[in-house]
């Protein structure tokens, strides 16, 4: 292999591991993981049953798959209901919040 090959494959390993949300439906085929197979059935269901508009909460640590599941459930979702995706990090610099 040469030189600029070897770059080539260490760049694609390089951007394959980034920490950033799969938004389209190719990252998630490609890099995606299943969920418990009824997570997106409940989460259907807490939007279906609520009476007025709910408010769900997702925690974890980064990377773990909060906006990846939230991006696929809005793709499930967008024939039924007008989806907005937006990330706090886009509106504040990270690096002025206190922990």
């Amino acid at each position: 292999m040469t030189l600029d090959e070897q770059l080539t494959v260490f760049r694609t390993a390089y951007q394959n591991l980034e920490l950033m949300p799969l938004l389209t439906q190719a990252q998630v085929e490609q890099f995606g993981v299943e969920y418990q197979p009824d997570l997106i059935d409940k989460l259907e269901q807490q939007i279906e049953d609520s009476a007025r508009p709910r408010k769900l909460i997702f925690t974890g640590h980064r990377g773990c798959g909060k906006s990846t599941l939230l991006a696929e459930f809005g793709h499930l979702m967008a024939d039924r209901y007008f989806i907005v995706f937006f990330s706090i990090a886009d509106l504040i610099e990270m690096s002025d919040v206190d922990s």
